[in-house]
């Protein structure tokens, strides 16, 4: 089966509201933000994301339903939830 390709499997895209100020506060405008650039920037057309030649998989987490490891955003270390 072929990965999807959308912006929610794609490795560059993560949720605006995980990003930092002043980014976060444009999450109801812009749900997603891309980081292929390196740095994170909105997504303005997330369809576009199907024919994107920097889109790639998800790396799996490895846990049924967890959030991608790159998504992580606590300090637990090796105790990672998404573990």
């Amino acid at each position: 089966m072929a990965d999807p390709r959308n912006v929610q499997q794609c490795r560059w895209a993560e949720p605006t509201l995980f990003q930092e100020n002043p980014l976060w506060t444009a999450f109801e405008e812009y749900p997603w933000s891309c980081k292929a650039d390196g740095v994170a920037r909105p997504v303005e057309d997330t369809e576009r994301c199907a024919t994107c030649g920097r889109w790639a998989p998800r790396e799996p987490s490895g846990v049924a339903g967890a959030a991608p490891a790159d998504l992580c955003h606590c300090d637990c270390g090796d105790g990672c939830c998404h573990k």
